[in-house]
């Protein structure tokens, strides 16, 4: 299994609604990771992550999640290839799968930070997201 940790900005508002299967509420959302500047000054293209919460999780979402809301987002990475229909170029989509996340500030600047504990993680995660520090 492969693990990622992004720290990024929400890309568009969280698009909510109840799955036709299950009948679970689910919040789906885009996080894009800068890539620092080139050597020129110009950014490089960001990485775009996309994520599913579900229940408890996708209703915390829906509720303080906002456009360019910045937040750290953990769980398994998917990486999935395709090929274009109209020009049969390459794309490449990267997916986080039972994803944790916690909220470290909304989109202005001047919004002090605040981090809530991690939703959607097993208590253990809960308890290791609300510590001061980095783990590595």
């Amino acid at each position: 299994m492969k693990t990622i940790q992004v720290i990024g900005n929400v890309g568009q508002d969280p698009k909510t609604e109840v799955d036709t299967k299950t009948g679970k509420k689910k919040c789906q959302i885009s996080v894009g990771a800068g890539n620092g500047k080139n050597e020129d000054g110009t950014y490089k293209p960001s990485d775009w992550f996309y994520c599913t919460f579900w229940e408890k999780a996708a209703e915390t979402i829906e509720k303080y999640v906002k456009k360019g809301h910045r937040i750290c987002v953990h769980g398994e990475l998917q990486i999935s290839t395709w090929q274009r229909r109209d020009t049969g170029v390459t794309e490449t989509s990267l997916y986080i799968n039972n994803p944790r996340f916690e909220l470290i500030g909304g989109a202005e600047k001047s919004e002090p930070a605040k981090t809530v504990a991690a939703v959607g993680a097993a208590p253990a995660q809960k308890a290791f997201a609300a510590q001061d520090g980095d783990p590595f």
